[in-house]
């Protein structure tokens, strides 16, 4: 996410600079548009079968090709030790549309472009920005999650391989 908004914040400062044609504004919305596609597939990623950004609504795309969100608001965690609950999926809503909703955005920027009006495409800069910044706090928490459950599938692996190191001990060293 962090990519498609960067690449539409360089569209839209160099675009909002009065030297540019409609032409040039027109290509660049079409640029747009596609990276607006990328979002909307990025954010019904899947893993195993699973969409990430549907909550608990696992089954379910998350967005729709106008980006209304599908999925549930509830996040599915799992059973990971013997009392240890980490995260499995992300409420879309708050991933993509949180303070910001980055569809809107995005449209708002096509629009902009689209209709040549280099004011609109400056003032949207700001809204790009905080965009960015929500996705990167998204990526951040998903990416906190994901090593909390590594370093619990580690510890639990480790525990395991004692375990049994120990029952081998004890059949070969019974007096232990």
């Amino acid at each position: 996410a962090t990519h498609i908004l960067r690449r539409t914040s360089e569209i839209a400062v160099g675009m909002s600079n009065e030297h540019y044609s409609a032409q040039d504004r027109q290509a660049a919305a079409e640029e747009v548009q596609e990276l607006r596609g990328q979002m909307v597939l990025l954010a019904n990623t899947e893993l195993g079968g699973r969409y990430m950004f549907s909550g608990d609504a696992i089954d379910t795309v998350a967005f729709d090709t106008a980006g209304n969100y599908q999925g549930s608001t509830e996040t599915p965690e799992t059973l990971v030790g013997d009392d240890t609950w980490v995260q499995v999926g992300w409420d879309g809503s708050e991933v993509f549309q949180g303070t910001v909703d980055v569809f809107q955005v995005l449209d708002d920027l096509d629009t902009a472009l689209s209709t040549n009006d280099p004011d609109q495409v400056f003032a949207l800069i700001s809204d790009l920005q905080a965009a960015g910044e929500q996705a990167i706090d998204s990526r951040q928490e998903v990416g906190w999650q994901d090593r909390k459950s590594t370093r619990l599938n580690s510890s639990h692996t480790s525990i395991s391989s004692a375990a049994f190191c120990l029952q081998k001990k004890k059949q070969h060293f019974p007096q232990y």
